[in-house]
């Protein structure tokens, strides 16, 4: 046997394993819980007043109490448009 042969064997065979470890994971995985929220998580957005100190941090610290005017997106919206719309524009 040459080289040739036996290299393409022991190919053939490591591809046979690694399919069969897969097919083997997958079959055998199971599925991810869902996270739950915290029960009061909205409860602990930072909100912004009026007359309350606006505090500069120099370097890393926790700020306990922070005065935030925006705070990202708390839901999601679907914004559809009409193709036509767009194309009549252009």
């Amino acid at each position: 046997m040459s080289w040739l042969v036996v290299a393409a064997v022991v190919a053939a065979v490591c591809s046979v394993i690694s399919l069969g470890m897969s097919i083997y994971a997958m079959l055998t995985a199971k599925n991810p819980e869902p996270p739950v929220p915290a029960p009061n998580a909205v409860n602990n957005i930072p909100t912004a007043e009026q007359g309350k100190a606006i505090p500069i941090v120099f370097g890393t610290r926790f700020v306990t109490q922070p005065n935030v005017v925006w705070w990202g997106n708390t839901h999601n919206v679907s914004n559809k448009v009409d193709p036509s719309v767009l194309q009549s524009r252009a």
